[in-house]
């Protein structure tokens, strides 16, 4: 591409340095200055078409390279398969951009399992309209692209509101916004894991959470051996209420003012790469109770965290902080965290809210600092139909997320449904593509 340009610039700046030239005979050079003018403008268009032409195909080519190499990083995909998938996305990229799909030939296509690696080259021949005038019909332009997979597990922690508040529809006429949170929770799992991916690189808990957190069949270990009401537990106080230190050292609550409206009906999901049972306990949530975020985020803590391990099936275990993992935490929220039950005995209803905000920025400070000899956990927050007057909680859920970065967003505040289910879409691409590096 670099000689063509050349060649190309080369021969507009004469065509357009003699079209300027006003010396000898009037008519002559009237006549010819016209057709190195048509020439120059000519070659302009010719170039401006080639240059949209590998634009295009630049942008089929990198898509169609980053889904084979999501498909290559989650395992279980013959080189043939992966080579469909990329021959697919690269066509369909083609059509939707009106760009013909034998104008362009691949020419080198390669797959290397074990190093992680896919790449492709392509040559596009570009039709052109007044360069033919010289001789030339046509022009091979050349794209490449390559995409290269960590061999990082990556584990994520889904923290869910299903309190009261989430039977409201989302608007006049519309469906709840428990029912958007379904969809949108549901499109970032389908992302995630694909439907026919059994690999256990990609991991996913769910911790769905109102007045308190339904811990199942874990939480009276998790509580020292206490229980209240239907397995729903609260926070843990003093030095470690806002560490991942673990339950054996210091137990998780078990508050008996907690009651079937501070319940969730559905228990948590500890990590898991199958994709139904995730689909069916999102399908399954209900709402009700009040908002005790701070426990919920606790919860996604324990489940990405390595102290943790012995409360969990084997299959659920989190990764050592040492090992090559990614830990994320995806926290949303429709209002002001408003429950706290440690410490707050009858306390006025504002006080429990300044107790369950700091809490959660406590907890997701901890959760973010450096662990082992890695970084620390990785935490988005999205916010959902948040009133004017819940500037807080914005604030909250703000101070929570990792700071966003030039290139990647860690806090929505999401006004709609479309709005919330973009936003785990986007979380999820953004994950998939910590995997994948071009």
């Amino acid at each position: 591409m670099s000689d063509l340009k050349r060649i190309s610039s080369q021969f507009l700046a004469s065509a357009c340095r003699f079209s300027a030239d006003k010396s000898g005979a009037f008519a002559p050079t009237i006549g010819v200055t016209i057709m190195a003018a048509a020439l120059c403008a000519g070659l302009a268009v010719d170039y401006t078409r080639m240059m949209q032409a590998r634009t295009i195909v630049d942008d089929a080519l990198d898509a169609a390279i980053l889904a084979a190499g999501v498909e290559l990083s989650n395992g279980g995909k013959s080189d043939a398969e992966v080579r469909q998938v990329f021959d697919d996305f690269f066509e369909s990229n083609l059509e939707n951009r009106n760009v013909a799909y034998d104008q362009v030939s691949i020419v080198d296509f390669q797959i290397d399992s074990e190093e992680g690696m896919v790449s492709a080259k392509t040559k596009t021949d570009v039709d052109m309209a007044f360069m033919g005038l010289m001789g030339t019909t046509s022009v091979a332009i050349g794209s490449g692209s390559e995409a290269r997979f960590s061999p990082d597990s990556i584990e994520v922690a889904m923290v869910l509101d299903v309190t009261g508040s989430m039977g409201d529809p989302v608007h006049t006429g519309g469906r709840s916004k428990l029912a958007a949170l379904k969809q949108a929770a549901s499109d970032a799992v389908e992302i995630l894991i694909p439907d026919d991916t059994d690999s256990e690189k990609m991991r996913i808990g769910l911790v769905p959470y109102s007045g308190s957190v339904n811990a199942g069949s874990y939480a009276r270990t998790a509580a020292g051996g206490r229980s209240g009401y239907r397995n729903c537990v609260t926070e843990r106080g003093g030095p470690n209420g806002s560490t991942d230190a673990s339950y054996t050292k210091s137990p998780v609550g078990a508050d008996r003012r907690v009651n079937w409206w501070n319940c969730p009906s559905q228990d948590i999901q500890p990590l898991t790469n199958n994709r139904k049972q995730l689909l069916r306990d999102i399908n399954n949530y209900r709402d009700n109770g009040w908002t005790a975020g701070h426990i919920g985020i606790a919860w996604g803590y324990y489940m990405l965290s390595e102290n943790w391990k012995s409360l969990w099936p084997k299959a659920s275990d989190p990764a050592n902080y040492d090992d090559p993992v990614k830990k994320i935490a995806i926290v949303m929220t429709d209002g002001e965290f408003n429950t706290y039950f440690d410490g707050v005995r009858y306390a006025p209803y504002g006080e429990q809210m300044v107790a369950s905000t700091g809490s959660a920025i406590e907890i997701c400070n901890d959760m973010k600092a450096p662990k082992g000899k890695g970084d620390g956990i990785t935490v988005y927050t999205i916010a959902f139909k948040l009133d004017e007057e819940e500037e807080e909680a914005r604030e909250m859920l703000e101070d929570c997320a990792t700071p966003d970065t030039s290139e990647s967003t860690y806090f929505f505040d999401t006004a709609s449904e479309q709005e919330l289910r973009q936003a785990f879409q986007k979380i999820a691409l953004d994950i998939q593509k910590l995997r994948l590096s071009k």
